[in-house]
């Protein structure tokens, strides 16, 4: 019976009106695809980080000493221990080389033991094969293997298979001869390297990566291929495949006694657990994010759902008399919710990808340029996306129809056929201000014990909870306020606006929803604005006072710069200074991405005085820089004021890092100002960094020229001289221009969602007026009947949502500067150790004043047509 009731009198329903139906399933989908886009953004992120972090992972333990990678030293001592319960041993390499003779595009360089491999055989570990290329000629190069994709791309270039290839690492370039093509399964570890993937014999990769590749020669004899390489000095991690997982915790131990303090031996959860660390702020920030969308559009589907349990309380209480339900009627209401939900949702799926991939693509190079594959790409959805947008835009939609259905249902049927005026429970308004007091206690509890419970949700969990509770409690305000303002305003405003504003504090709990989701977005948009400021221009203050240098080279791009992904040899520096007398100092700087207290810190190890210098000689200084030239002194340190605060490292202290062979003790000299990493950055000087880490690498050179040169001149003999080293040179205001764009890119995505929250509200205000003009409508038509023209009616429905716009907005601001201090001092404080000051964004709080008052007005123009539309008869009759 309810399914033939479904058919014959929802359906045609939501046919009749599908105007309406389409607002209801716009707001399910914008809040859908929110929650879609945030959470594929957040998949890939935290993908590529532990691609990146804990490449080819599948192993039961992990030896590894961070990015500076463990000697092979050690591997050999295990294996010489015997430890029971070990089934293999597996060292490994892998690091992002370049290709120069195919555009430049990134390859995987990976070393693997290859050696008794016989051509199609599996690797247990890595799941591939291996088919023998044919040598046109023999020859004595590096011999190395390339993946299918590598090889296809080759044949379409026209490259035959057999034919060298070159490979670029750091200012080398060292060619390679192709001897077999490697094929990966789709389940392998090494699947998500699969198109770029070059594997070579495991110490000839060492060598390769360390600078130091000797000519080898292979022989493919029956299939097998046999390398002859020197032994290289560092390997990216070895991995421990047990005989039985029950003696993980006996085996971990046993093999730490054998490392001592030259690496660590962790279990996949902890070796994950670093990562964690490094996204969990930001996938919990898209949360956030996905979840105030969809509890707007919880807000404004409930409004919108209430039109059409309001427009047909008539056909309610018919079937009521004849016999139905209650718990019938709210579950035909909730059939017809969970249709819209569906669909919504359904809709709302294709437009979140679309939002990621645009995301992605705002931020691709500099994505790119941080994780191991270079290949940054948004994957296609799994089935838990669905599953997780179908339930979320269903439910949304069933518990927005939740309270207008039972309030619906629970009517007296001679009262509704009479076309009475429904009224409020008094029931309802009680569990309206309880669940208010509720929400609100519990925020502020869990904001209160935040360091009780589980990282960042807390803070961030509490904030929602706590503005939802407020957003409930707006109709109430809404009240409150017009209350307080109609006396005074009745003095200045028209008849028409009078109206207006006496409709508003006759219906709080309708005009509420709608002014809450006003300032919800306003709310957002300004807290926003606010933290964008407050951090934007400090951020920007610093880099103008860092970035003094006359020129910068660096290799690949800016973005890889700012990494060790492109490194340069050292000796460039020096061969630059000889080429153009008019430089004064070169600093280089080398990027190391340590860990430190379970999480990845920056250092950076740069050429101290020379900098110091430098910087001085334009402006005074950062505080602490007077401190860089005490750095090449000893054992020494400088650390972020942001650093000292997450880690709670003070001048004085020592900190250790790990080292090539044990950890490294560094004293902390002091702190200064510094923004290049939210975990805290650790300066030491280059030279000393190459005696402690054995590593003497370059990401980015700074040029100081001479005062009295032409710098014009200086910096075109400079880029000349680079370009023959294959090497990009860029200048100052281009550099700090680059900074800017990148610093704004990461508003944007906040901003778009924004925006969709807008929307989403604006076919609030829709609703909203559509359900005041039909509640009205024997109003609307005495008026016309006792003479107001049918202008007066727009007048009068536009002046609602004017008024609508205007205490949204109020309630916003209200909203807004806590949330923006509460952001900045507590969770911008907590997660990175920034101290910025509370800016207002004055300009940004007019444009953001002017689009609310604007986008309530217009959304309102609708429904005001509508009401001047109607004819005096129809009104005058409804009731």
């Amino acid at each position: 019976m309810m399914l033939q009731l479904f058919r014959t009198l929802t359906l045609p329903y939501l046919a009749r009106r599908w105007e309406r139906t389409l607002l209801i399933i716009a707001s399910i989908a914008l809040g859908v695809a929110t929650l879609v886009s945030t959470r594929m953004l957040s998949n890939c992120l935290a993908s590529v980080i532990y691609e990146t972090t804990t490449p080819l992972a599948g192993a039961d333990l992990y030896i590894t000493n961070g990015e500076i990678g463990v000697v092979p030293e050690l591997a050999e001592e295990l294996k010489k221990a015997d430890i029971a319960g070990i089934e293999r041993i597996v060292p490994f390499v892998i690091d992002r080389v370049d290709l120069p003779g195919m555009n430049d595009r990134t390859g995987i360089l990976i070393g693997i033991d290859l050696k008794g491999i016989e051509s199609g055989q599996g690797n247990e570990q890595l799941k591939f094969k291996l088919t023998p290329i044919p040598p046109s000629l023999f020859k004595i190069r590096t011999p190395a293997v390339i993946s299918r994709g590598l090889y296809e791309e080759r044949q379409k270039m026209g490259i035959a298979p057999s034919d060298p290839f070159v490979i670029r690492i750091a200012s080398s370039k060292i060619e390679l001869m192709p001897v077999a093509i490697l094929d990966v399964d789709p389940d392998s570890p090494a699947a998500p390297f699969a198109r770029n993937l070059i594997a070579m014999e495991l110490n000839q990769a060492m060598a390769t990566l360390r600078g130091s590749a000797p000519l080898s020669v292979i022989a493919l004899m029956g299939g097998t291929a046999s390398i002859l390489s020197p032994q290289g000095d560092r390997l990216t991690r070895i991995d421990i495949f047990l005989k039985s997982k029950s003696e993980l915790q006996k085996v971990q131990e046993e093999i730490q006694k054998v490392l001592g303090d030259r690496a660590q031996v962790r279990t996949p959860e902890v070796q994950k657990r670093s990562t964690e660390e490094v996204v969990g702020g930001i996938q919990t920030s898209f949360t956030v994010c996905s979840l105030g969308a969809l509890i707007v559009g919880l807000f404004l589907v409930y409004n919108a759902l209430s039109v059409s349990v309001a427009e047909r309380r008539h056909d309610i209480g018919i079937l009521r008399s004849l016999g139905s339900s209650r718990m019938q009627l709210a579950g035909l209401f909730a059939r017809e919710a969970a249709l819209l939900g569906f669909v919504g949702a359904v809709l709302g799926i294709p437009l979140g990808i679309f939002i990621a991939e645009t995301a992605l693509n705002l931020f691709h190079e500099e994505l790119s340029s941080l994780f191991l594959s270079g290949t940054i790409q948004v994957a296609w959805i799994d089935a838990s996306i669905w599953i997780l947008a179908l339930v979320a835009g269903m439910l949304t939609s069933l518990l927005a129809a939740l309270i207008p259905t039972w309030q619906a249902a629970s009517d007296q049927p001679a009262e509704v056929v009479r076309r009475s005026p429904n009224h409020i429970s008094p029931i309802w308004r009680t569990l309206h201000w309880g669940m208010v007091i509720f929400l609100v206690t519990v925020g502020v509890a869990m904001v209160l014990f935040r360091h009780s419970l589980p990282s960042r949700w807390g803070n961030f969990a509490g904030m929602m909870v706590v503005l939802v509770g407020l957003f409930l409690a707006l109709p109430l305000l809404v009240r409150i306020l017009a209350q307080i303002i109609q006396p005074f305003l009745r003095l200045v405003l028209g008849i028409e606006a009078r109206l207006a504003l006496d409709n508003l504090t006759l219906s709080p709990g309708r005009t509420g929803i709608v002014v809450g989701a006003l300032a919800a977005g306003v709310s957002l948009m300004f807290q926003t604005a606010g933290v964008g400021r407050s951090n934007e221009e400090p951020v920007k203050k610093w880099i103008n006072q860092v970035i003094q240098a006359d020129a910068y080279i660096f290799w690949g791009n800016l973005a890889s710069s700012n990494s060790s992904a492109t490194p340069m040899e050292s000796t460039i520096g020096t061969q630059l200074k000889e080429a153009v007398p008019e430089i004064d100092y070169v600093v280089g700087i080398h990027f190391y991405r340590p860990e430190f207290n379970n999480t990845i810190v920056y250092c950076l190890a740069i050429d101290a005085s020379h900098y110091q210098v430098g910087i001085q000689a334009r402006i005074p200084g950062p505080q602490g820089l007077e401190l860089f030239k005490k750095l090449a002194d000893g054992n020494y340190c400088i650390i972020s004021e942001n650093f000292s605060v997450k880690h709670g490292v003070n001048p004085g202290d020592t900190i250790q890092l790990p080292g090539p062979r044990g950890p490294v003790s560094l004293k902390v000299l002091g702190t200064g100002l510094d923004y290049t990493w939210n975990k805290g950055t650790i300066f030491i000087d280059r030279q000393k960094f190459k005696e402690l880490f054995d590593e003497d690498y370059v990401d980015i050179y700074h040029i100081f020229f001479k005062k009295d040169v032409d710098k014009a001149a200086a910096f075109a003999k400079l880029e000349k001289e680079a370009g023959k080293l294959d090497l990009l040179t860029k200048d100052r205001a281009f550099l700090r221009s680059y900074l800017y764009e990148v610093i704004e890119k990461l508003y944007t995505i906040a901003y778009v969602q924004q925006i969709i929250i807008g929307t989403v509200a604006a076919l609030g205000v829709i609703t909203a007026l559509l359900i005041s003009v039909l509640q009205r409508r024997r109003e609307l038509g005495l008026l016309r009947a006792v003479g107001a023209s049918r202008f007066q009616i727009l007048k009068t429905v536009l002046a609602e949502a004017f008024f609508m716009g205007v205490l949204g907005a109020l309630f916003g601001y209200a909203l807004g500067f806590p949330m923006e201090w509460f952001l900045l001092r507590v969770i911008v404080f907590e997660e990175s150790g920034f101290y910025f000051p509370m800016l207002i964004p004055w300009a940004k709080l007019i444009f953001i004043t002017v689009v609310s008052l604007g986008v309530a007005t217009l959304a309102g123009l609708l429904p005001a047509i509508q009401a001047m539309r109607m004819r005096i008869t129809d009104a005058i009759a409804y009731e």
